[in-house]
Order: C-alpha cells, then structure tokens, then sequence
C-alpha cells in the first residue's frame, strides 16, 4: 500500500512494518523556512503530519495542504498540551529563529525559546504516547571558534542572545530524556539557505536580491567563515533523523548532531558564485563588524554520518547557482511580490 514501508523476508517469514500514516508527527514552527519545508517532505511520504505555528507568514513558495495546521502559540500551555495528546513525535522548530532578532527582541527571544521548549517539553509528558522529540538548534551555541571543523563535543560558549536560548532550550530536551527514559535527538543546523520560503533578509538572498537589484552587497567586518547549507540537504537530515528515532525499540535515547556540509566559505566565496550566475558588476560596501555576531564557525560533519548514514549532497557553488535560477524566476514572474517581501523581511521585525 502506498503509506507501508517494504514487506522484509527474514526466517522465511512476512513481517509488514508499521504504516507511516499511523505515525502522527507534530511540527513546531511549520510555517517557517525550514518547518514548511520538513511538513511537504513528511506529509509527501506518507506520516500524518501537523504543522503548529502561532502566525501565517508571508511565503514567495506555493506550499502543498497534504497536512493540517494550526495557528497555536507554543507559549500557550494549556493549547499544547492539547495538540501533544495524540503525538508520537515531535520536531521542534518554532523560534524566534534569527540572531539579530534576538538582539532586538531579548524578551521574547527567551519567551519563545525557552519557555515554549518547557511548555513543548510539559505538554509531552502528559501526552498519552510518550513522543520523542527532535530539537532544531544552531550552530550559535558554540560562540566564537578557530574556524576549523569542531565536533559535537566542542565547549559550549554562546556570544549572543539566540545562542543562549538554544542552549537553554538543548538542555531543557536533554533533561526531558533522562529524566523520562524518553528518546530526544538535538540537531545543530548552519547558515540554511536555498529556497523561496526563506526570510530574503538572511545573507544568501539579501546579496542575490541586492545584485539582481543593483544595490551594494555590504559585509559586516569580512573575517565571516561560515557553514552554509542548502536546503534540501537540512530538510533530508531532518526526515533521516526522524526514521531514525522513530525505530529505536529503546526507550530511552539521547543524541546531537550536526545537519551540515562541513566546509568553510567566506562571504567573498558568497559573491564570487553570485558574480560566476550574474552578468552584472557587483559593488560591495562596507561595516563594522557586530559584536553579536560569530565570525567562524564549521562543524565536523561525520557523527551524523556514522549515525544516520546522512551527508549533505549540495556543493555550495550549485547551491548558490539554484538559489539564484529561483529569485530570477521569482523576480520575473512576480516581481512587485518579491520587492515587498524583500522589503518587509529587511525591516527586523518578528513575523
């Protein structure tokens, strides 16, 4: 049937493993760049998928209505508890997901990252199927590093208000499967970008958009060696990771692990790609860098390798060469919708 795994032969005998339908999978965050994204995928394959968020973001991508959603604030207690009572797992995205929105907005950025973690994480325990729970988290939790590729177990030492949360948040997660002999997976994401549903102010849009636009591509400090993922690639660690707690037969499980390429590229990596697609002169501006900001960072991809049999696909030279062939199709057929939501997402508001 459509929604069953393969039938296995082992001993001779049929063993029909459980319907993916069956598996009802609760995603926080599920209007956003990356929970949109995870909800298609899953749904796509057959789980019974819920997306919850508290808002309906504006979105330059056409998304599919294979799942449900509903318009819940995670920081409503008493609304999760009651979208949690039937879930068997739950992939936690929803945040206040940028770090200078954090900087901005430092009240809500602990509101939502932590206190609505510790409600997601109240909410399950009370839920009659024990779910396990994937916690999308960031590289930000590390803070400052050399710039070579660290591992998982590298200190953790965050430089700015969004890494706090998400540590506070990881820790929160690690405690609900130690304490509750309940399977928790962290995942520690980087620099994803890739798509029409993502926020056009983040550094690979913004720059695309600005050439395409004629506008300077400014550079806060230039020293930047950053991870950057594509999409698709996030989006496959994230269904691997689910396959992956989803058939544990132990109940207690605890693991993080980094959904990344492991390779470092400067912002001048960024521009030269744009300038390869991009039969225009690009100019650059400078700033100072901020002092929230993380200059290095690549992560060691290999235990999620070793883990999932997960690694990411997508160079970022063809990343940057897609990204750029959908904002010029976008651009094209629908530039007045592109502008405003360029417009609307520079504006350092919280959605």
């Amino acid at each position: 049937m459509k929604n069953e795994k393969k039938i296995v032969i082992k001993n001779f005998k049929l063993f029909k493993i459980e319907r993916l339908d069956n598996i009802n999978i609760i995603v926080t965050g599920g209007e956003g760049f990356i929970g949109s994204e995870v909800c298609n995928k899953l749904s796509h394959k057959g789980y019974n998928v819920k997306s919850i968020d508290r808002r309906t973001r504006g979105n330059l991508k056409k998304l599919n209505s294979d799942f449900k959603k509903y318009k819940i604030d995670i920081c409503n207690y008493n609304k999760m508890k009651e979208a949690l009572v039937q879930a068997d797992g739950i992939i936690h995205l929803a945040a206040v997901s940028r770090v200078i929105w954090g900087e901005h907005y430092a009240n809500e950025c602990f509101d939502i990252n932590i206190k609505g973690t510790r409600n997601i994480i109240e909410s399950a325990k009370k839920s009659e199927k024990e779910p396990w729970i994937i916690l999308g988290s960031s590289r930000e939790v590390y803070g400052e590093t050399n710039g070579t590729p660290i591992s998982e177990e590298f200190v953790l030492n965050p430089v700015n208000t969004y890494g706090i949360s998400k540590l506070a948040a990881e820790l929160q997660v690690k405690h609900y499967s130690f304490q509750n002999n309940s399977k928790s997976m962290i995942l520690r994401f980087s620099n994803v970008y890739g798509d029409l549903s993502d926020i056009l102010d983040r550094v690979t849009p913004k720059f695309i958009l600005n050439a395409f636009l004629d506008k300077p591509l400014k550079i806060q400090g230039g020293e930047q060696i950053m991870d950057f993922t594509f999409i698709e690639d996030t989006v496959s660690g994230i269904v691997k990771s689910v396959e992956h707690v989803n058939d544990l037969k132990q109940k207690k499980y605890f693991e993080h692990l980094h959904l990344l390429p492991g390779e470092p590229h400067s912002l001048y990596d960024l521009i030269d790609y744009i300038k390869l697609y991009i039969s225009m002169n690009i100019k650059i501006e400078y700033g100072e860098k901020r002092n929230y900001d993380v200059e290095k960072f690549v992560g060691n991809p290999n235990k999620a390798e070793k883990i999932l049999g997960f690694r990411c696909k997508t160079s970022f030279k063809e990343g940057v060469k897609k990204t750029i062939n959908l904002l010029k199709k976008e651009l094209k057929e629908n530039r007045e919708r592109v502008l405003n939501k360029f417009m609307e997402d520079q504006k350092c508001e919280l959605l």
